[in-house]
């Protein structure tokens, strides 16, 4: 099977199921580091990494902790918002809950309307833009 095809077989399984909340409906404010860890790496791993390879999976061919908490992700406990993932502040992005109708670009509304979904499932939250990166001033 091409890649691309793998692409939308991934994309569709993922567009077509529910998310999940988090574990057993726990927030992610109220699971301990190591509950963290692990949700991680069982669910928003997993998640993310078939989200992007179905976005484009040449850029993304191989997603880590770092894809997202970058370099420094150890030094800083994990920390979010990575330091790393400028973002200028826009209409679309500022919002709770992005608009992918206003995003200007095929990553901005895949990040509005696929990364955003997906990763407030999985931590049992609202994440928006800002969760992941921080304000470009």
């Amino acid at each position: 099977m091409k890649p691309s095809a793998w692409a939308f077989v991934l994309f569709g399984a993922l567009s077509c199921t529910r998310p999940a909340a988090a574990p057993a409906g726990e927030r992610w404010d109220a699971m301990t580091k190591e509950q963290r860890h692990e949700h991680m790496k069982a669910d928003v791993m997993p998640r993310m990494t078939a989200a992007f390879v179905a976005f484009d999976p040449h850029r993304y061919a191989r997603l880590d902790c770092a894809t997202c908490h970058g370099k420094t992700g150890p030094q800083r406990g994990w920390a979010m918002p990575n330091p790393e993932l400028l973002l200028e502040p826009s209409p679309w992005n500022s919002a709770a809950t992005p608009d992918p109708a206003s995003a200007s670009s095929p990553m901005e509304r895949f990040m509005a309307a696929t990364v955003v979904k997906e990763l407030s499932a999985a931590v049992g939250r609202p994440t928006g833009c800002f969760a992941c990166h921080v304000p470009e001033r």
